[in-house]
């Protein structure tokens, strides 16, 4: 199978492939890289569905939309190395400052 960047097509089918999904994540964590504070990066180019989280440059996790369609958007949040989402929270940011307190970075209550 011939090897699809994000945003080019043949990548929807390909993102679901691990391979797919470690392209992809190698590019937005480039993304990342030297971010101060609390940072995020789409894992496909042209959709916020699922979004990686670092901060001060260090991967935490992805947060991510879920529900089906007509269902009231909720988002959840996946640490690092784990598959068992958290959540739901009302918005991407609610669902990183979880996950990065879950990885034990105290978060301000400024906003």
């Amino acid at each position: 199978m011939a090897s699809a960047l994000p945003g080019t097509p043949g990548w929807h089918r390909l993102r679901r492939l691990p391979a797919g999904w470690r392209l992809a994540e190698e590019q937005a964590l480039r993304q990342l890289a030297g971010s101060r504070g609390l940072a995020f990066a789409r894992l496909e180019p042209r959709s916020e569905v699922i979004q990686l989280i670092a901060y001060d440059g260090v991967h935490l996790g992805h947060v991510r939309r879920d529900g089906s369609p007509g269902e009231e958007m909720a988002w959840v949040a996946v640490r690092k190395d784990q598959a068992c989402p958290v959540g739901p929270y009302r918005s991407a940011l609610a669902a990183a400052e979880a996950l990065a307190r879950a990885c034990g970075i105290q978060m301000s209550e400024q906003a």
